[in-house]
């Protein structure tokens, strides 16, 4: 949902009509720690309702990541090449559920497989492409 989609309900909430720009000006000042936590919280909420579908011995847990891309003057503290900046989010996503189990955000250059020990569980079946991929790890299997 963006902040164009959230300012109309608002008023439907009980709360003071206000435009999509004042939300978007606000949620500036807020720290991303706490998004982050409200995130969290979010995940936790939805996992403890959710039930296994397959007939896995395990639950499989999904693990890649995505690298979101801007220009320099939008994330300065993130530089890339150039005149672009970015950050990267490495996501284990259930596949039982499609919901996020943990994400680890960095900045765009920063290797998968530094990220991997924070995304892998051992009480899932891990499923990753070979960035992720540690041969040391295949001993623990």
């Amino acid at each position: 949902m963006s902040y164009r989609d959230g300012a109309p309900r608002t008023s439907r909430s009980g709360l003071e009509a206000i435009d999509y720009s004042c939300l978007s000006k606000k949620a500036k000042d807020v720290p991303f720690d706490i998004y982050k936590q409200l995130f969290h919280l979010m995940i936790r909420k939805c996992n403890r309702h959710t039930k296994r579908k397959l007939k896995f011995p395990k639950e499989l847990l999904v693990i890649d990541s995505t690298k979101i891309t801007v220009e320099i003057g939008r994330l300065p503290w993130v530089p890339l090449k150039g005149s672009r900046a970015g950050v990267k989010l490495n996501v284990a996503l259930r596949q039982s559920t499609g919901q996020p189990h943990k994400v680890v955000e960095s900045t765009g250059n920063h290797h998968d497989i530094c990220s991997s020990d924070e995304l892998f569980d051992s009480a899932f079946i891990n499923v990753a492409d070979r960035a992720y991929a540690k041969c040391k790890r295949f001993d623990e299997y």
